[in-house]
């Protein structure tokens, strides 16, 4: 989800900071030491993605990379139905076009 005239950049930062208050107020219940970070980011993962992961998971690696590998699938997955949603535009009552009712009427056609 954006937020209006706030980049990822941004968005990130915050989410970097809310994770380091949350690991201050609980204690080391929550935080993810770089040794358990690191066979993630060697996968490819982001250092965000890989504390979300773990801590979904309760720390267990095997479940967090297919987790991980899920979730980026579900966020592609909405991403472009995001777009293409886009890529149609709005109805004269200002809705998005219902992409449902569009792709049933073209495989009538």
């Amino acid at each position: 989800m954006c937020v209006a005239g706030v980049g990822s950049c941004a968005i990130l930062s915050l989410v970097s900071i809310a994770d380091e208050l949350v690991c201050a107020c609980v204690g080391t219940g929550l935080r993810i030491t770089d040794d358990e970070l690191v066979p993630l980011l060697s996968l490819g993962f982001s250092a965000t993605e890989s504390r979300i992961g773990l801590r979904y998971c309760n720390r267990e690696l095997e479940r967090t990379v297919d987790f991980l590998y899920e979730r980026r699938s579900r966020l592609q997955e909405q991403r472009s139905f995001n777009q293409r949603k886009r890529r149609f535009g709005k109805t004269s009552q200002g809705n998005y076009v219902d992409l449902t009712t569009l792709d049933c009427t073209r495989e009538r056609v």
